[in-house]
């Protein structure tokens, strides 16, 4: 999990944020073999970071990295 006291901070209207750690979990399957690989990201911090509760997002995989992004607007 995210550390608990890691804050936001704002330089020249710029938000600067320390690294989060998370662990990789998985999704439950009823106790089938091979469960799938899970992370669930949450916290205030997301929301400073300009994701909104309801709002779609983009995630792009590359070899060793996740990177998500606001959707564009439909």
């Amino acid at each position: 999990m995210a550390k608990k006291n890691v804050k936001a901070v704002r330089h020249n209207n710029r938000i600067e944020f320390s690294n989060r750690r998370y662990r990789v979990g998985y999704v439950p399957n009823g106790g089938k073999d091979n469960p799938s690989p899970s992370i669930h990201l949450g916290g205030r911090w997301l929301e400073t970071c300009g994701f909104l509760t309801g709002q779609y997002v983009m995630v792009s995989a590359e070899p060793g990295q996740l990177i998500i992004k606001p959707a564009p607007s439909a």
